[in-house]
């Protein structure tokens, strides 16, 4: 599904974004180097959140692939910059069913925090084993911060499991007060 699949080199590895940014710095030669993760992305539809597949991408992702955007435009490595705004760029078929291009420009709540629709990949397109429909610049995603995180997948466990977490916070809570 890539236009120059010859010209591609694929590692898998449990790396941190800065071994990452530590990597690209070191190799001399390469015209691009795109890096991402799987991330469950709670996504506010009218009043009710729902999980989606997404993934957390570096900025130079796509255009390592060589991915054109089918509307709008594509991350970019100025998206993925800590304090840069957040921004998101969907899927076709994400796009097709919330409206379209008018989806462009507007606003998509992700665990709380809204993120502004940048653009629209092809159709077809797809990460590598990844069914993300939502791609998120790695960087940005600490605005929201990693108890939102945790927090956002918190409500997607059974009743016993959020019961049990509850019961463990509020038994912690009680060891420490004095």
């Amino acid at each position: 599904p890539y236009p120059a699949p010859e010209s591609l080199v694929a590692f898998r590895s449990e790396q941190s974004y800065p071994d990452v940014e530590d990597f690209r710095a070191q190799v001399a030669g390469l015209e691009a180097l795109g890096a991402y993760a799987f991330w469950p992305a709670d996504v506010l539809e009218g009043d009710e959140a729902v999980q989606l597949p997404a993934a957390l991408v570096s900025g130079d992702l796509l255009h390592a692939l060589s991915v054109p955007a089918a509307a709008g435009r594509l991350l970019t490595p100025a998206d993925d910059r800590k304090g840069a705004d957040p921004v998101v760029v969907v899927t076709d078929g994400f796009a097709r069913t919330h409206g379209g291009v008018a989806l462009l420009g507007q606003s998509l709540t992700l665990s709380g925090k809204p993120f502004r629709v940048v653009g629209i990949l092809p159709p077809r397109f797809e990460l590598p084993r990844s069914a993300a429909q939502i791609l998120v610049p790695m960087q940005v995603i600490w605005a929201i911060g990693v108890s939102m995180i945790v927090l956002s997948g918190v409500q997607f466990l059974g009743r016993r499991a959020c019961c049990a977490i509850g019961l463990a916070i509020v038994a912690g809570h009680n060891l420490l007060d004095p």
